[in-house]
């Protein structure tokens, strides 16, 4: 069994922990906590400390009902696609919350309000730009975000494989778009074991 740790009036998300529950129908600990809405709601204390639970249920609305009253932007493409940000974030039913809020990936509290998040970030460029994090394993945030193509993504992928040569690491798209080759002579020469620097010394 591990020790028990008293967590009563820390703050997790929305959550200020009141004290612990006493009811013995729970087999771990678990405490009574109160929302920033003002609803108070009995939850794990592994829930609270491995950040899975951060309100009593309320934030998703929360987010709604500020987006909602920010000049009516709620039908617009940054919108769309703030919510959706949003929601593999911070909603387990999002179709890619797995690759997402699962692996521990957060929207920093500020841009939980939509207007935070147009005031930083401003429109994107073009329809074609989504929102992308510079460092992969980082949240969604200030300083770690940019207005990026679907191809500027694919590159910075984090299950990419990079090739290096002449001291720069680059993805094979990357390297093909440089030096006017396809991909699949990229793939050929690499399979074949002639790179570098044979790789880019021909294009026939």
């Amino acid at each position: 069994m591990r020790p028990f740790t008293d967590i009563t009036g820390q703050l997790f998300g929305y959550l200020t922990v009141l004290e612990k529950s006493n009811n013995p129908k729970y087999s771990r600990a678990h405490f009574l906590c109160q929302c920033r809405c003002g609803i108070k709601k009995v939850i794990s204390g592994t829930e609270l400390r491995l950040k899975r639970t951060r309100s009593c249920g309320c934030s998703k609305a929360t987010f709604l009902s500020q987006a909602m009253s920010f000049h009516g932007m709620s039908r617009t493409l940054i919108y769309s696609k703030w919510a959706k940000m949003i929601g593999r974030c911070h909603n387990p039913k999002y179709p890619s919350y797995l690759r997402y809020g699962a692996r521990g990936i957060k929207v920093c509290e500020d841009w939980h309000k939509f207007n935070n998040f147009f005031n930083d970030m401003g429109e994107p460029p073009t329809p074609r730009h989504s929102i992308e994090r510079i460092n992969n394993d980082g949240n969604y945030e200030p300083g770690n975000c940019k207005w990026a193509t679907r191809k500027e993504q694919a590159n910075n992928r984090s299950d990419n494989i990079l090739i290096e040569f002449n001291g720069q690491k680059k993805t094979v798209a990357q390297w093909s778009d440089q030096f006017s080759m396809s991909r699949t002579m990229l793939y050929q020469r690499i399979h074949r074991g002639i790179y570098p620097p044979e790789l880019f010394q021909s294009k026939s």
